[in-house]
């Protein structure tokens, strides 16, 4: 299996976390890797992918991921990456591999799937996306990359372009897997409800695991549920878990998420430590509770597209989200 990996970066301060270079040691060794970051380095730190890339690049251009992946494909050409047999996207918005990646590669290479995602509730998660050669061919698929457009926040991004390229896909005929979803993470939490109560019983006082929610229905990345994935043997987990400042098992990180015992769990201190996201599960109790309660009183989402504003539970507000991603029939 042949397979170039595009992966995006992005740092506040202009540097290359030693995370980041143990990602991509570690996805070099199944692809022909390519960085590009959405920030101006500072001198030096590019320096740092050489003996492990095969181009590193960094421009500030806003328009996120996407974007990163879009000046990749231009620099390398759609003729080159035809060459491969797997194209992968990747981030830098997670720490791995906790668990190797050979495991999750033999498993979805041995899936008759023209598009799969590390994971997935009914779309692609676009922290890593592995598509065929089929669609590196398409001309749809290119279009999108050559057509990304800077938009005010993440949420925008998320819906036009990650929810936008699995509705494309999928119109298109391609077949999705996913190496994490939720019927997965339902069924191992069903089976092993004994095992992860026992590691949290062991691990996190009892006074505080009486405000811990699982709802193993979906694949979530930034609540108490990353507990389980991991248990099943997620390879990475995402930067955003520690983000959330409600989130009482980010606390207990080092106690509760489960490795293959080869990851050198310092790597995730260090940055967690530099960014500052470090905080006492004491704090996320009380940020629990004041969350459920300003959930009550307000809250927006975007649901089927269109963004939903409810007060006290009750929709007052709705409005149409035009950000939908299109791409021409020619």
């Amino acid at each position: 299996m042949k397979r170039i990996c595009l992966f995006a970066g992005y740092d506040r301060d202009g540097i290359i976390d030693d995370y980041v270079v143990y990602y991509l040691k570690s996805l070099a060794e199944f692809a022909d890797v390519y960085y590009f970051a959405d920030c101006d380095m500072k001198a030096g730190e590019l320096e740092k992918l050489k003996p492990i890339v095969c181009g590193a690049y960094a421009k500030r251009h806003g328009r996120y991921d996407f974007g990163s992946w879009g000046e990749l494909m231009k620099l390398i050409g759609f003729e080159k990456l035809a060459e491969y047999d797997r194209l992968l996207l990747v981030n830098d918005s997670g720490y791995g591999p906790l668990h190797h990646f050979k495991t999750m590669f033999d498993e979805m290479d041995s899936q008759a799937c023209d598009a799969w995602a590390m994971c997935g509730n009914k779309f692609l998660m676009s922290f890593f996306i592995s598509v065929n050669n089929k669609i590196i061919r398409d001309k749809h698929f290119q279009q999108i990359f050559a057509h990304i457009e800077p938009l005010a926040n993440k949420n925008l991004v998320v819906h036009k372009y990650e929810r936008g390229l699995s509705r494309i896909l999928s119109e298109r005929g391609y077949k999705f897997g996913y190496y994490i979803n939720p019927e997965k993470v339902s069924r191992f939490y069903k089976e092993n409800r004994a095992a992860v109560r026992k590691l949290l019983r062991e691990n996190i006082p009892f006074t505080e695991r009486l405000f811990m929610e699982f709802r193993p229905n979906k694949v979530r990345l930034y609540s108490e549920d990353y507990i389980v994935l991991t248990m099943m043997g997620m390879p990475v987990l995402k930067s955003m878990f520690f983000k959330i400042n409600d989130n009482i098992a980010a606390a207990y990180w080092q106690k509760v998420i489960v490795t293959d015992g080869s990851y050198p769990l310092h790597l995730i201190e260090n940055h967690i430590r530099r960014m500052k996201l470090e905080r006492p599960a004491g704090e996320a109790v009380r940020n629990k509770l004041k969350d459920k309660l300003r959930r009550f009183f307000y809250e927006h989402k975007i649901k089927n597209n269109r963004l939903i504003t409810k007060i006290c539970k009750i929709p007052v507000c709705s409005r149409v989200v035009t950000s939908s991603l299109q791409v021409s029939e020619d």
